[in-house]
């Protein structure tokens, strides 16, 4: 399969070979191909949770599945970062009770920063009005269980992952999660059909559970397999640099949810369902973004070492002609098809077809300006990053305030977009004032010239 890649590669791209290589080749291919399978099989079980279960279930399902990614990336607090910050470097000195101490005092505060946020969300949807949430107080109820196991499940793939089992990590989160959830809807729908809504939450969470008893098993196995463990005690206790992580992390989740939060509140649940669907279908158009932010990094490093620091602005112009020309290729393949490919899901998703082509404008922005983002985090610039985000994220949010009750899932999107425009134009003001030219997918080859310099 590899060789096979290589192959198509050279022969559709010689003069891009090496850039390529520094961009797939010398990454895990098989972890994109993992990625690739699991992206198929993720449609797969929402296709067959929108057709066997009914457009308002997968509605009210959107919804309380959003909230729960939310709450479980504040009771996770952090501890995934910090996972793979300290465990790496414990395991290549063998250090196996410090990752060990490191695991129970993480899954220590999970456990209390899950309590603290179920009480405050109980209290919130049950003694509060709060639009769609209150109206489904029952399903938000049960939907702690998915919170609970999502939070434990984040935890333990991410010190898995820390442990360098990678691969196995991708396996579990990308194909045999989908495939246990399609189980578990198939078996309880069989089984009753009474509350459909409760039965796709507990096929969540039943998959949760289950995928979380199996990490247990992979981390005992991979902490095992460490020998001549290392007797030097290291002071693990300590929460100074979580609030940054769970900040930052919130900061993102918001920038990239906050529309379906919201629309939950002034919305049919149904529509809510269908801009969910159109909100995956955008996550396949910034997958060339993605594979780039990924591997930003290694092309900055090799940057520095082969040339100079003042060649790496200059290669935001190659990254940006990439990253636009493969997203406006999917996008011309979503606009052809991405009415019918909606129609999969159902008649009524076909509703959502006008927010599925804001989308991939706004993913052709980003694509525009590159990851602008990544380059100052990687420069020691993230202030910056984060100041734009703070930005636009309050642009985006008086938005949705206004538009949502209007134009409903088309104030919502419009909203995003304007939101992700503000956020793209102020990275590339802050880009220009330091560097004196923009990132555009139509600039000169410059990087030639500039290993010459």
């Amino acid at each position: 399969m590899y060789t096979w890649f290589m192959k198509i590669l050279r022969s559709l791209s010689r003069n891009d070979i090496s850039f390529y290589e520094d961009i797939l080749l010398k990454r895990s291919f098989t972890i994109l191909i993992i990625q690739c399978v699991g992206l198929v099989l993720a449609f797969g079980s929402n296709i067959l949770l929108a057709r066997l279960y009914g457009e308002k279930t997968y509605g009210i399902y959107s919804l309380i599945t959003s909230w729960c990614a939310l709450l479980s990336v504040v009771s996770l607090f952090g501890m995934d970062d910090v996972h793979l910050v300290r465990i790496p470097s414990m395991k290549l000195k063998n250090e196996k009770s410090n990752i060990k101490d490191q695991l129970k005092w993480s899954l220590a505060i999970n456990i209390l920063s899950i309590s603290i946020v179920a009480i405050i969300f109980f209290f919130i949807i049950n003694f509060l009005p709060a639009g769609s949430l209150s109206a489904n107080a029952h399903y938000f109820n049960l939907s702690l269980l998915i919170i609970c196991s999502l939070t434990l499940m984040t935890n333990l793939i991410c010190a898995l992952r820390g442990l360098d089992k990678v691969v196995w990590g991708e396996i579990i989160d990308k194909i045999i999660r989908p495939l246990l959830f399609s189980f578990f809807l198939l078996l309880l729908f069989y089984l009753s059909r009474n509350d459909l809504v409760s039965n796709s939450i507990i096929s969540n969470s039943a998959t949760l559970f289950l995928i979380t008893g199996l990490l247990f098993f992979l981390i005992q196995k991979s902490l095992n397999e460490l020998k001549l463990p290392s007797s030097e005690k290291k002071n693990i206790y300590s929460l100074s640099k979580n609030i940054r992580y769970v900040s930052l992390n919130i900061l993102y989740l918001l920038s990239t949810r906050i529309d379906i939060l919201l629309l939950g509140l002034w919305s049919d649940v149904i529509l809510v369902g269908h801009y969910n669907v159109a909100t995956r279908f955008a996550d396949i158009f910034a997958y060339p973004i993605a594979i780039i932010n990924l591997s930003l990094p290694t092309l900055i490093s090799r940057e520095r070492h082969e040339k100079d620091a003042t060649a790496v602005p200059l290669l935001m112009y190659r990254v940006s002609k990439n990253t636009f020309f493969q997203c406006l290729a999917l996008d011309m393949f979503f606009l052809v098809s991405g009415y019918w490919i909606l129609s999969w899901y159902g008649k009524g998703f076909t509703s959502a077809f006008p927010v599925l082509c804001i989308f991939l404008l706004s993913n052709l922005i980003s694509a525009f300006t590159g990851p602008i983002d990544v380059f100052f985090i990687m420069m020691g610039k993230e202030k910056k990053a984060i100041l734009c985000r703070i930005i636009s994220l309050l642009i985006t949010f008086a938005l949705l305030f206004l538009l949502i009750p209007a134009w409903k899932i088309m104030g919502a999107a419009i909203s995003m977009l304007i939101g992700n425009f503000v956020y793209c134009s102020l990275l590339e003001y802050h880009f220009f004032k330091q560097h004196k030219f923009l990132v555009h997918p139509f600039g000169p080859s410059v990087l030639k010239k500039s290993g010459k310099n």
